[in-house]
């Protein structure tokens, strides 16, 4: 595994993108300590707060593209359980597709990007900022869920983003090797024990429509089931789900 630190990229996606199409060795992480373009979904704007982890992950990709859409999940899988290094297990949870949260609030982000050459998994992580009023989520930081004492401790548990990567990058790999050993199934059943909002009334938003339901679970390719009112079931594979009354 190769890491690269930069003082301050565009976006260490498009970072990644030319990396690859240089011919780099992957797997290779890339990480800023700035951006000044961070990109999340739907072409929305990452604010790139200084102390906050920004990185991507550049994997050689596979012969299938749905495959490879999966790895957000797997992504998901990996910023949750690198964060329960820092906090209380319980506070964290997942919702649908794949943003983690901290406290009932979003603390990260995820951007997949499957080029000609090689997959990208951006991700940022709040560490220590939680920008406001930049997404229709509320924001957290992983700082302030942390005890006082273990942040002013000589040695704190948390002061930069460089071992938070590390840890990310482990866990990326191990779950990913299983997603590529054993397919979907395990990474669903990982997903859906992490998950928030499961069985809850959820507002679904599509490009050209909105319905109400209930989020039943996770289907066999990574879609979210949604049983609506009548008792019919929608498969929702690209949206933005809102819980009812959030």
């Amino acid at each position: 595994m190769r890491f690269l630190t930069f003082d301050a990229l565009d976006s260490t996606n498009a970072e990644a993108v030319r990396q690859a199409q240089a011919g780099a060795d992957l797997p290779l992480w890339i990480m800023a300590k700035s951006q000044s373009s961070g990109r999340g979904r739907r072409g929305r704007e990452w604010v790139s707060e200084s102390g906050n982890l920004f990185c991507t992950g550049v994997y050689p990709k596979s012969d299938n593209a749905q495959h490879d859409a999966q790895k957000s999940f797997v992504a998901a899988l990996a910023i949750y359980d690198s964060l329960t290094d820092y906090v209380d297990p319980s506070l964290l949870n997942i919702k649908w597709p794949n943003d983690v949260r901290l406290g009932g609030k979003k603390v990260s982000g995820i951007l997949l990007e499957r080029t000609s050459e090689a997959l990208c998994i951006g991700i940022g992580i709040n560490l220590l900022t939680a920008p406001k009023n930049v997404t229709d989520q509320e924001t957290a930081c992983v700082i302030d869920y942390i005890e006082e004492a273990l942040i002013n401790d000589p040695e704190p548990i948390l002061d930069m983003p460089e071992p938070v990567l590390a840890i990310l990058a482990r866990n990326y790999s191990q779950w990913s090797r299983r997603h590529d050993e054993e397919g979907f199934a395990p990474i669903r059943k990982a997903w859906l024990l992490r998950a928030a909002g499961i069985g809850q009334r959820v507002r679904v938003n599509l490009a050209k429509e909105s319905f109400t339901g209930y989020a039943d679970g996770l289907n066999e390719d990574g879609a979210l089931t949604v049983r609506l009112d009548s008792g019919a079931y929608r498969d929702i594979h690209a949206g933005e789900i809102f819980f009812e009354g959030s």
